[in-house]
C-alpha cells in the first residue's frame, strides 16, 4: 500500500496533466483557440462527478456482499461517464460524433498509459529496493 498508494497519485497527476495537454492541441487544431482557457475548466469540473460516480463501485465492493453489485454498478457508471465526457467535449469542442469518439478515445488512452507507467515504474522501484 506504500507503494501502491503514491504510485496512483503520480499516475493520476500525470493523467491530468497529459489530458488538458492534449485537450489544449486539439482545442489549438479545431480552431478553438480562443475558447481553450473555458474548454480546459470545464474539462476539470467534469471530472467531479465522474470521479464520484466512479467511486460507487469501488465503494459498494466493501459493504456485505458487495463484489456481485460492484459488477452489476460498473457497467451503468462508465456508461453515465461516458455520456458525461462525450456530451462535453461534443459541446466545447464542436465536433462531430466521430471525431468526439476519437477524442474520448484519446483521453482514456492518455489515463490508461499514465496509470500504467506510474504503477510500473513504482513496483519496479520497489523490487529494486527490496
Amino acid at each position: 500500500m506504500s507503494v501502491f498508494v503514491p504510485a496512483q497519485m503520480v499516475g493520476a497527476y500525470a493523467d491530468w496533466c497529459l489530458s488538458l495537454t492534449a485537450l489544449a492541441f486539439l482545442a489549438r487544431s479545431v480552431g478553438a483557440s480562443r475558447r481553450a482557457a473555458e474548454l480546459l475548466a470545464g474539462y476539470n469540473w467534469i471530472q467531479l462527478p465522474i470521479a464520484a460516480l466512479q467511486s460507487l463501485p469501488a465503494a459498494a465492493i466493501v459493504l456485505p456482499g458487495g463484489q456481485a453489485f460492484a459488477k452489476v454498478l460498473v457497467l451503468p457508471v462508465l456508461s453515465i461517464a461516458f455520456a458525461l465526457l462525450w456530451g462535453y467535449l461534443r459541446r466545447a469542442l464542436q465536433l462531430d460524433p466521430v471525431w468526439t469518439l476519437c477524442v474520448v478515445i484519446l483521453l482514456t488512452l492518455i489515463g490508461l498509459a499514465a496509470q500504467s507507467i506510474a504503477s510500473n515504474l513504482a513496483f519496479a522501484l520497489l523490487q529494486l529496493v527490496s
